[in-house]
């Protein structure tokens, strides 16, 4: 080998080598930073780590602490309520007893007031074993203000036997709780409370109830739908529940025609043919056919036609031409054209004539018939009749035309003037005798822009002749 090739690749090998060293120096440094690294990123996660368990242990104990104190106070308050539920019972049968003792007959009261006494222990004579009704609550006595006089009278008796209040006392206590119009009538009684109990029952019957009774049997005979079917049942029901007050068996049969004869006209008419035998019956028939009614769309049997916009002529009766017209035409159909009719409709939509239901194998008629097909009915004889009502021909227009007007002369209800129309010079003649305006066909001829409609129509002058027209000319402009 050549002595400079060697010393050549010796170099080269020594410069590699140095290379080698520098970068395994460099790894090593890397390597050692590394290490530093994650050891510092371990111990600041470790650091924080125990300061999160110890704020999370703190916590935790300060919520075990809270939780024990509310504990604590649900269960103070659980022995307050406790103690007050004790106290309140406490209280009761304290005022019970203290009642029981106020209550107590007196001798001496006991003989002053021993004939109203002795009249209500024949009427009601005292029971050896009276039925033991526990601890009854506190309940107030009910105030009476001259109304509901019935209502009143039973919920004291109630009262009074509830308490075991003696019979001698009964009026006196029922004194303390009158007020309003009642109030001033017990202070115009002499003597009230000498009064036995079923006497004064009846005198509160003739003061308050017999009025009473009146005004709600007035009330009755007015009473009829003004809204909806809801806000009916309720007023109707209400007059009939203080009404059975006074009669405790009434005639429902008469209650119930006396209800759906105050019903609207179409809700009426098919409850009437349901027969309801029960109030309850014809509330639930009226609510479903004011329910069925306002869920079927209405059908507009209106025609519409041509209306002019202006007011051409006054309507004058028909001419002897037209009733030849109507004469011609063929008559209206009949009732039983009509029911025909319908049956036929319903056998084409597959349905049974009578009761409008499917046809099905096996199908029997129900006695009463349902609402839809009532009203299905009804819509169908209406808007029969609504057809045959628009089918009449329209009247012919009778016009009136004075004699003036029409030989050009002057009157007394007369002025000429001269004007133009569209431009055109005409001479007018303002007439009070007449109907309408009136223009000449010769003049309308030489007006060929003006639009014109048909219409057929008749002017009668004053000598009783006709005049026939075949048109008339919209929005016909002149001037004077």
């Amino acid at each position: 080998m050549n002595p400079n090739s060697k010393l050549l690749l010796d170099e080269v090998h020594c410069l590699f080598n140095e290379q080698k060293t520098q970068i395994e120096d460099r790894l090593a440094e890397a390597d050692r930073k590394l290490d530093s690294r994650f050891i510092d990123s371990s111990r600041l996660l470790e650091k924080r780590f125990a300061d999160i368990d110890e704020s999370i242990t703190k916590r935790l104990a300060d919520v075990d602490d809270s939780l024990n104190k509310r504990l604590t106070e649900d269960d103070r308050v659980s022995g307050v309520m406790k103690v007050a539920s004790a106290l309140e019972s406490w209280s009761q049968d304290s005022e019970g007893a203290m009642d029981d003792l106020k209550l107590k007959p007196n001798p001496e009261v006991s003989l002053f007031h021993g004939e109203a006494y002795d009249v209500h222990t024949r009427n009601h004579p005292h029971d050896p074993n009276p039925p033991n009704l526990g601890k009854l609550p506190k309940q107030k006595f009910p105030i009476y203000e001259g109304e509901t006089t019935c209502l009143w009278i039973s919920q004291a008796e109630d009262y009074f036997n509830m308490y075991e209040v003696p019979p001698f006392q009964w009026v006196k206590i029922s004194r303390m709780n009158f007020c309003g119009a009642a109030g001033r009538w017990i202070e115009s009684i002499p003597q009230p409370n000498r009064l036995p109990w079923p006497d004064f029952c009846k005198m509160l019957h003739n003061r308050f109830g017999r009025d009473q009774r009146d005004k709600l049997v007035r009330q009755m005979f007015h009473i009829n739908q003004i809204s909806t079917v809801t806000d009916y049942v309720d007023r109707f029901s209400s007059l009939f529940d203080q009404l059975k007050a006074y009669q405790p068996n009434p005639d429902m049969h008469y209650f119930t025609t006396h209800f759906v004869d105050g019903l609207r006209d179409d809700i009426r008419m098919v409850v009437t043919l349901q027969r309801p035998s029960t109030l309850d019956t014809a509330y639930s028939l009226a609510l479903l056919q004011e329910e069925v009614a306002a869920s079927t769309p209405k059908t507009d049997t209106t025609r519409m036609g041509f209306r002019p916009q202006h007011k051409l002529a006054l309507a004058q009766p028909r001419l002897p031409g037209a009733n030849k017209v109507m004469g011609d035409k063929a008559p209206a159909k009949g009732q039983d054209d009509k029911l025909s009719t319908l049956r036929a409709y319903r056998r084409a939509r597959g349905l049974y004539e009578v009761c409008a239901e499917k046809s099905v194998r096996g199908h029997k008629c129900v006695a009463t018939v349902s609402p839809q097909a009532m009203q299905e009915a009804w819509d169908f004889f209406n808007i029969e009749s609504a057809s045959e009502d628009t089918d009449e021909p329209d009247e012919q227009l009778l016009l009136a035309l004075s004699y003036d007007a029409r030989m050009g002369s002057h009157g007394q209800c007369t002025i000429r003037f001269y004007g133009t129309v569209h431009g055109l010079s005409v001479v007018m003649l303002i007439d009070s005798g007449s109907s309408s305006s009136f223009l000449a066909a010769s003049i309308a001829d030489q007006l060929p822009q003006l639009a014109r409609v048909p219409m057929e129509a008749s002017a009668k002058i004053a000598n009783g002749q006709i005049l026939s027209c075949t048109s008339a000319i919209l929005d016909c402009q002149f001037s004077l």
